[in-house]
């Protein structure tokens, strides 16, 4: 009996739309300097909130939710370093390299786990898991202040224990507001006009806060394939994101570099 094709796209189509606006996005970064246009740039504005939609998506139908998390978080390591070698390698002036989603997506399905982790203890009456759960939960949130702190004091040494022992909320990637868009999407999962209005409130929240101008507030347009999305996951594309995503970058450094 022949399966039935939903309409829309699947998750690995959606993933490819967002992976070609992330080049966009990148050669924007690593070549303005030599008149790359400013449109590069706002195609590239579509592609958080498709991976946060997708990391929702994965959270929600892995099967080990704890060695996703462990992916991400030796993803994060790993691009960490790379950005610092690579720049020591190869310096360039204009262009600086803070590029890691890894920490972001991170932070947003650890906060789904420590949540969700956390309503299950109180509904079994585990005191002591929500207890260290809890505490868990805040240590993201300690680390960003303990970072700045460190950079005031000239405490190089706090400062990468602080930034790269766990990813935290105000140096993430996008900050705080997409971990908090990850939470969003994930509580409104069952109702996607819901989901796609989360999308559109951050973005309005954004255009605001950069004084009605600039050009993140653009991400509003990632409505339009996330509304595509049909549910199915399509091929699997996991291990091709987690190397396409640091390889590309650095490629294009590199040659940003040469030229």
């Amino acid at each position: 009996m022949q399966s039935i094709i939903k309409k829309g796209i699947t998750g690995y189509q959606l993933k490819i739309i967002g992976i070609i606006c992330m080049v966009f996005d990148h050669v924007h970064q690593m070549f303005y300097a030599h008149g790359v246009p400013i449109w590069f740039n706002m195609i590239g504005r579509i592609v958080a909130p498709i991976f946060l939609f997708m990391s929702v998506e994965g959270y929600t139908h892995t099967r080990n939710v704890k060695k996703y998390l462990i992916r991400l978080l030796l993803g994060f390591y790993l691009m960490a370093i790379g950005n610092i070698v690579i720049q020591q390698i190869f310096p360039i002036d204009n262009v600086t390299l803070m590029n890691n989603i890894f920490g972001t997506i991170f932070l947003g399905v650890f906060y789904l786990y420590i949540g969700d982790t956390i309503k299950k203890s109180i509904a079994e009456g585990n005191k002591l898991r929500i207890f260290c759960y809890t505490i868990l939960g805040i240590i993201p949130i300690i680390l960003g202040p303990i970072e700045f702190s460190a950079i005031n004091h000239g405490n190089i040494l706090l400062f990468y224990i602080a930034n790269f022992i766990f990813p935290n909320l105000m140096t993430t990637e996008g900050s705080f507001l997409f971990v908090i868009l990850t939470i969003a999407l994930y509580l409104t999962r069952k109702n996607k006009y819901l989901q796609l209005s989360m999308i559109a409130i951050l973005s309005a929240i954004v255009f605001i806060q950069n004084g009605f101008g600039g050009i993140q507030w653009m991400m509003v347009f990632s409505i339009i394939p996330i509304s595509l999305y049909n549910g199915e996951k399509g091929r699997s594309m996991r291990s091709f994101f987690y190397w396409f995503y640091p390889i590309h970058i650095y490629l294009l450094y590199i040659l940003a570099y040469f030229i």
